[in-house]
């Protein structure tokens, strides 16, 4: 890998449920860190309604970032008008976004030195909160993989989980994930991060799928300033440290006080141990 990069995960900041304090705080803590790469995991707003989408545009041009990584959530397209929902679910995405986020294409991906990051949409039209991975999209991720480098970090977005810790996110992971997982994998992924459960955690993919081929990890981030937190968590992001080889990425995960503001409250080396 060449120069040391920083990457934020920022995820599910529900924009029309977000908290003053803690937005003003997140801003703060990202431009400090000024990172190589922004990963926004979806959920941007909690009704996909124009003004929310304004609210998040305006917050994003606050931030200093190098380049912007966005997938959509199932919150950022309309619930209760079916007509919009399945005929311009991205209308308000693409009006206030476009074309920093790629919302209408399915799968983008970003190169730069030592890192490489896929994008795909997890969204199911069909339903108002489950994910999917189409065949489509599983072929098109395992090609774009397959075509970085393999001395680079390899990333996959995606809104929608495909690990949970609790027993009350199993029916949020994607149903064919393993499928998919097994593919990637294969073809090199090194992690998935994602968002959608507001409970963040690293660990193994092989905890969950012990028959992957090689060693990969998932992040899954908590709400970045939300009121809709669970219970005793707080407002939460992520940070990467990308170093000069695999075995130095350093993950940090931040969290909100209203004493301190952010500020990391967990490290470790990524791939040290399973």
């Amino acid at each position: 890998m060449a120069q040391q990069q920083s990457i934020v995960q920022i995820s599910d900041t529900h924009f029309g449920t977000d908290v003053s304090l803690v937005k003003a705080e997140l801003v703060k803590a990202i431009n400090r860190i000024n990172p190589s790469v922004l990963i926004w995991s979806g959920d941007i707003t909690q009704r996909a309604r124009s003004n929310q989408f304004k609210a998040a545009k305006a917050f994003l041009d606050q931030l200093k970032f190098g380049h912007l990584v966005c997938v959509p959530g199932n919150h950022d397209i309309p619930l209760f008008n079916l007509v919009a929902r399945l005929f311009r679910p991205y209308h308000n995405y693409k009006r206030y976004f476009s074309p920093q986020f790629t919302a209408t294409e399915p799968v983008t991906s970003f190169q730069t030195d030592g890192l490489g990051i896929v994008s795909l949409n997890s969204c199911n039209l069909m339903h108002y909160k489950n994910g999917q991975f189409s065949k489509e999209t599983t072929r098109e991720v395992e090609q774009r993989l397959l075509a970085m480098d393999q001395s680079q970090l390899k990333l996959v977005v995606a809104h929608h989980p495909v690990d949970a810790i609790l027993d009350s996110d199993e029916e949020n992971i994607v149903p064919n994930a393993e499928q998919a997982l097994q593919h990637w994998v294969a073809a090199g992924l090194d992690l998935i991060m994602g968002g959608h459960i507001h409970f963040q955690f690293t660990r193994s993919l092989r905890h969950r799928y012990p028959r992957l081929e090689t060693e990969a990890r998932v992040i899954q981030a908590g709400t970045a300033m939300s009121s809709r937190t669970r219970s005793g968590l707080a407002n939460s992001f992520v940070r990467l440290k990308v170093g000069e080889s695999k075995e130095a990425t350093e993950l940090e995960f931040w969290d909100f006080s209203k004493q301190s503001g952010f500020s990391p409250v967990e490290k470790q080396l990524l791939f040290a141990t399973p």
